[in-house]
């Protein structure tokens, strides 16, 4: 009934295509939303520096709900040509990932001091992974993206996606003790202290760590 009413007084959708030939997208919403059929759910789990790709896992399949304000990367397998999914709200409840690198963004940015080191999703001539923003692009609303600072990594260079498609493999390396570099809230936005509840932190080898304080 909550729904029902909600969608009378307040109607909210957001449509968001998939190409075929990338057959991803990413995506932030400011609700929680039901997921549309045909489309998995994935969150970025692990990003090592100088390896570059991220390792991805599936969050929520058609049916389930995405939580509002957490980024995420869209896949859509079985798509034969470029097609539009419609992310319908509800007011259901929606637990958010207990491990996610993504960073999501509901509003247009142009703070480019504080997107250099960010990556956003893009099929470019390299192929489809997530690429460095240029400093004179905008960080568009309602996408997700990554947060890397990774010296092996140029401006031109990408991201690669790996999932079961790929067959990267990890090779670890010894690294050395690494210290916080950058300190983000849940929303991609820097802090200057960590703070009760979930924080991001940005090491100074690259690597992404969640801190939860409670």
């Amino acid at each position: 009934l909550n729904d029902i009413i909600y969608k009378i007084n307040n109607p909210k959708s957001f449509t968001k295509k998939i190409t075929v030939g990338a057959k991803y997208a990413t995506i932030c919403l400011p609700y929680n939303t039901k997921v549309p059929e045909g489309v998995t759910v994935k969150v970025v789990t692990e990003y090592t520096p100088g390896s570059h790709y991220v390792k991805t896992a599936d969050f929520a399949n058609a049916g389930d709900v995405m939580p509002a304000n957490n980024g995420f990367l869209l896949y859509a397998a079985d798509i034969t040509e470029d097609t539009e999914y419609t992310f319908v709200y509800t007011s259901k409840a929606a637990s958010a990932p207990g491990v996610n690198l993504l960073f999501g963004n509901v509003e247009e940015r142009t703070d480019h001091e504080n997107l250099s080191d960010v990556f956003v999703l893009a099929n470019k001539s390299l192929g489809v992974g997530f690429y460095h923003l240029k400093s004179e692009n905008a960080l568009v609303a309602n996408v997700a993206y990554l947060r890397i600072a990774d010296n092996s990594i140029d401006a031109t260079a990408k991201v690669f996606i790996d999932d079961s498609t790929t067959g990267v493999e990890a090779i670890e390396t010894e690294k050395s003790i690494a210290s916080p570099a950058a300190i983000y809230d849940t929303l991609g936005r820097q802090a200057k202290a960590m703070r009760r509840g979930v924080n991001i932190v940005r090491m100074s080898d690259g690597s992404v760590r969640k801190v939860i304080i409670k």
